[in-house]
């Protein structure tokens, strides 16, 4: 089974969006873009170790929670569920390392990277045996006027991510 895993950069586009499959796992602010589509993401994850905005968190999740997928959260995020959300949200809560190993070792989750990766893990804990990343630039820019906090990061995650799921 197919995933494609959604990040934030400026190739996510509505007519990308609107030709993926259906498994798809989506992650941070993708509600930005839902204007100018009908596309809507099977899943969302949300985990950011260690720290977060917490203001950020509360508006992503009360957008994403008007879509009805499934809501992937590392277990500290049960605070900030959505107050109310489309009747067809499930909310799934997971735990993960605390990012200091730099390997996947599921089934617990590895924190180390990104979102993107931790969205890639569930993706293969749910049962992907392929996995796509879209919207995945390893740059500085996302679709949406914020500049990403560490291209670097995001690089050595997805050489990662690459051997963990060649193997």
């Amino acid at each position: 089974m197919k995933a494609t895993v959604i990040g934030s950069g400026p190739s996510v586009t509505p007519e990308l969006l609107e030709s993926l499959g259906e498994n798809t796992w989506a992650v941070n602010r993708i509600w930005k873009i839902f204007e100018d589509t009908d596309w809507r993401p099977k899943n969302y994850v949300r985990c950011e170790v260690p720290s977060y905005n917490s203001k950020d968190v509360v508006e992503d999740l009360n957008e994403i929670g008007k879509v009805g997928c499934v809501m992937w959260m590392q277990r500290g995020f049960q605070p900030y569920s959505p107050v109310m959300p489309h009747k067809k949200t499930r909310f799934e809560y997971f735990k993960t390392c605390d990012g200091s190993e730099h390997d996947w070792h599921l089934p617990l989750v590895c924190a180390y990277g990104t979102v993107v990766h931790v969205a890639a893990q569930l993706a293969v804990l749910e049962g992907a045996t392929e996995v796509e990343f879209v919207g995945c630039d390893l740059g500085t820019d996302h679709f949406y006027d914020e500049v990403f906090f560490n291209s670097d990061l995001a690089r050595k995650a997805h050489e990662i991510a690459e051997r963990m799921l060649n193997e």
